[in-house]
């Protein structure tokens, strides 16, 4: 597990090692400098204590940095309820799971560190401050090791809390290594069991349902080589996002958004050429944290906002593009996080336009979809004919 370079100098957390060693620790999460260097195992002293509580979540009572159980839930609360309450869960994928993972979490200690760390993965993006990152890594490094115990008792009764945890980490994750082992993982989990035990287990079958883990061909996933023509299609994207940005110069709010995609993929195609693979996929993981997060706070004035529905689908296309053009950076989920929310934006504008087609908003909207919609047709291709390469 890769290093945080996040230290926690004012927090009294002492590793149990350096203890037993009197030396002073650098208190790094989730290993410290000295236990690095030493390769041995840094475990922390767990410093919240559990009580009763709903049983949705089991409440723990924080000390020192750490923060309360109840914030990390609301948080992640409000977000699905805000888009269950206006038919709007299937614009993203983690809502889809989200009530099942909530009934996981109510009698398993790893689904709800996973859970915790997703949470407050999404907090440290809204609240950039030490002390919740410390937080962030103190869950990871907890699921990660009941991960771990877990996957090495498999059995019929765990698996599918197993793959709810991996796929709640590898959400979370933000460092292209342990992603990739977290992705690897989850495959070797999902490819390894039993046929009968994929039938009853609603993960599996979601995990099949969106082709999940059913990736493009790359050359590689350890170095990254970005060839002229894969840059030029970035740059068409942008040239069309920027049309989109004057069509919508009249709305502010809208504009605002679509701005901050193209200053995002400005900034990627200048710089692709001297990132390092792991700079490279940290850079992709901002968009894969926008298409998890995003939804609910443009999509916040309801169902009948048609053209934040088509500004949203931007996001989700230039993800899905990304990809397409660039696979070996890994984000390997890329693909089923974009290419279903695309789809269901499509067929309600479509819907919108049978039911209104002369209204100004739903024009614009069907006009905006256009390459949201060439760029998962092209994805969905190219699946179709890497699979039939495959085949023979």
């Amino acid at each position: 597990m890769p290093n945080s370079g996040c230290h926690q100098d004012k927090s009294p957390m002492n590793c149990e090692s350096c203890k037993r060693r009197h030396e002073k620790c650098d208190k790094s999460l989730p290993q410290c400098r000295s236990c690095s260097k030493r390769s041995v195992s840094c475990k922390y002293t767990i410093t919240a204590e559990i009580e009763e509580g709903p049983k949705y979540w089991r409440p723990i009572r924080p000390k020192l940095n750490y923060l309360p159980l109840n914030k990390l839930i609301d948080i992640i609360t409000k977000l699905y309820e805000s888009l269950e309450q206006r038919g709007m869960r299937d614009y993203t994928i983690w809502a889809q799971k989200l009530p099942l993972f909530y009934s996981m979490a109510g009698s398993d200690n790893l689904v709800m560190s996973s859970l915790l760390t997703l949470s407050a993965s999404l907090l440290a993006t809204i609240e950039p401050k030490v002390g919740i990152k410390q937080t962030y890594f103190y869950f990871r490094q907890t699921a990660v090791e009941q991960l771990r115990i877990a996957s090495s008792k498999l059995c019929r009764e765990n698996y599918d809390k197993v793959l709810a945890a991996t796929m709640l980490l590898l959400w979370a994750d933000s460092e292209r290594s342990s992603w990739i082992a977290l992705w690897t993982g989850l495959k070797s989990v999902f490819y390894s069991m039993p046929q009968e035990w994929r039938y009853e287990s609603e993960l599996a079958k979601f995990l099949e349902t969106e082709q999940y883990l059913q990736t493009l061909d790359s050359s590689s996933i350890v170095s990254c080589q970005f060839n002229n023509k894969n840059l030029s299609g970035l740059a068409d994207t942008i040239t069309v996002l920027r049309h989109i940005q004057r069509q919508l110069v009249h709305i502010k709010k809208h504009y605002i958004q679509v701005n901050k995609l193209v200053d995002f993929l400005d900034k990627f195609l200048g710089d692709i050429g001297s990132l390092s693979p792991d700079q490279a996929f940290q850079r992709v993981h901002i968009l894969r944290q926008w298409l998890f997060w995003l939804p609910p706070v443009m999509l916040r004035d309801g169902v009948d906002d048609n053209l934040g529905l088509a500004v949203l689908a931007q996001f989700f296309a230039v993800g899905l593009n990304l990809y397409c053009l660039f696979p070996e950076l890994g984000c390997h989920d890329l693909g089923p996080l974009a290419v279903g929310p695309i789809k269901e934006i499509d067929r309600t504008v479509r819907a919108r336009n049978m039911a209104k087609p002369h209204d100004p908003d739903v024009q614009l909207a069907m006009y905006l979809m256009g390459m949201p919609q060439s760029i998962a047709t092209k994805y969905q291709d190219r699946l179709i004919a890497d699979e039939s390469a495959v085949g023979l």
